[in-house]
């Protein structure tokens, strides 16, 4: 018999497409209960996403270059890492309303690496996420997250398309 899958992640980057995986992992765990963890991956914490509200938290630019200068990314990145905490419990509530889930925040060039690494560490039975649908030369230039996550992931992988 099969058992059913009790730890869920669902990775988001706070696009449309992870919103479907999101609102599809979620749609499990009431169903099936479990626990669900969303997770976000910051792979560039100069990124435009992060950009407006960075400024919100710091200031200005200047404030946020002179922060850097006194405190070598230590500083910057716990700013980024409560940025993100804040985005995420928005784009949760926007998305799936008050369910419960725990959250997974990290910093690294590796997407795939981290969230592979922490379903690993942390025994999840399925990851839930999006594909952007990248095809052609984006796709050589931009590699595949999805495809990475599926090809080196220690447990099942569903992948959501929108």
């Amino acid at each position: 018999m099969l058992k059913p899958y009790e730890k869920i992640l669902c990775p988001i980057d706070f696009e449309p497409n992870s919103a479907m995986a999101l609102k599809r992992a979620a749609m499990m765990v009431q169903r099936h209960g479990g626990t669900l963890t969303v997770a976000h991956i910051i792979s560039n914490p100069l990124s435009e996403i992060y950009r407006e509200r960075i400024l919100e938290a710091w200031g200005t630019q200047e404030d946020i270059e002179r922060a850097c200068m006194e405190k070598p990314f230590s500083g910057f990145s716990t700013v980024v890492l409560d940025v993100a905490k804040v985005m995420i419990k928005a784009f949760v509530r926007e998305h799936i309303g008050d369910i419960s889930y725990e959250m997974f925040i990290a910093l690294d060039e590796h997407t795939y690496r981290a969230i592979n690494d922490y379903a690993e560490e942390k025994g999840i039975d399925l990851i839930v996420m999006a594909t952007h649908g990248r095809t052609g030369p984006k796709r050589l230039y931009f590699g595949s997250v999805a495809e990475n996550i599926v090809r080196r992931s220690p447990c099942s992988v569903l992948i959501v398309r929108s």
